[in-house]
């Protein structure tokens, strides 16, 4: 609520000036989070795996595989 008083203005230091006086809301002060460091987790590097390659061999013009 508003109320009409006489109020001493900050910008007018001169005199006394009929004002509208607001009730300041006081703040409240939020509580800083502190910040948890995350850990980086070491990514594992998969190995991967070689395929063998058949060999193919000729043998009388006839191409075979082991």
């Amino acid at each position: 609520m508003c109320r009409i008083s006489q109020v001493r203005t900050e910008s007018n230091d001169l005199g006394w000036s009929t004002g509208v006086e607001k009730k300041k809301k006081k703040k409240k002060k939020k509580k800083k989070k502190k910040k948890k460091k995350k850990k980086k987790k070491k990514k594992k590097k998969k190995k991967k795996k070689k395929k063998k390659k058949k060999r193919t061999y000729k043998y009388n013009n006839f191409k075979y595989s082991k």
